[in-house]
């Protein structure tokens, strides 16, 4: 069989194959590679690249995505929403992109850790339904008007990065002063 290299893989499916273990480097030589389907995938890190471009909105079709970091890479536009039909997400991290545009208002409410900056707009208030969230990391972002009371509904929270934003302060946001780091 000749190296991988030298094939023409343009299609590539792999779904209920019962792999395990490392994804093979290889896979990077394949470059005329324009689908690549992963339906078991549960974590997808891609960070700390030169990736370009917006959040394919395929990646809403990978319901079984529980983690997606693609920080520190140079993705652009909005935040897609169909990321919100990953179901099992739990943890997003997207700071240090060219992302721009608002929340999502439907993320699901099994996020654990959200990390995002270069958004604006506002703080939606259906994040308050994101109960399992322990890490909320909205800080240099170009968020405005006020912290919506209803996060304070959040127990598992810890301390809120808000920092260098434009919001407004808030007189009822006391939970801001006694939420405590989570361990």
């Amino acid at each position: 069989m000749p190296p991988i290299s030298e094939k023409r893989v343009i299609d590539l499916e792999i779904i209920d194959m019962g792999f395990e273990g490392n994804i093979s480097p290889l896979l990077s030589n394949l470059s005329l590679l324009t689908k690549l389907s992963l339906q078991e995938l549960t974590q997808l890190e891609l960070a700390v690249n030169y990736f370009t471009g917006q959040i394919p909105v395929e990646l809403g079709a990978l319901s079984k995505l529980e983690i997606l970091y693609l920080h520190l890479n140079f993705l652009e536009r909005t935040i897609t929403a169909t990321l919100c039909n990953c179901t099992a997400l739990r943890a997003i991290s997207l700071i240090e992109n060219r992302l721009s545009g608002e929340i999502p208002s439907e993320m699901g409410n099994k996020l654990h850790n959200l990390q995002m900056k270069n958004i604006s707009g506002r703080i939606p208030v259906t994040l308050s339904n994101l109960s399992q969230i322990t890490l909320l990391d909205l800080s240099v972002n170009y968020l405005e008007v006020e912290v919506p009371e209803e996060l304070g509904k959040l127990k598992n929270l810890g301390i809120p990065y808000l920092r260098s934003n434009h919001l407004v302060s808030n007189s009822s946001l006391s939970f801001l002063y006694n939420a405590k780091p989570k361990a």
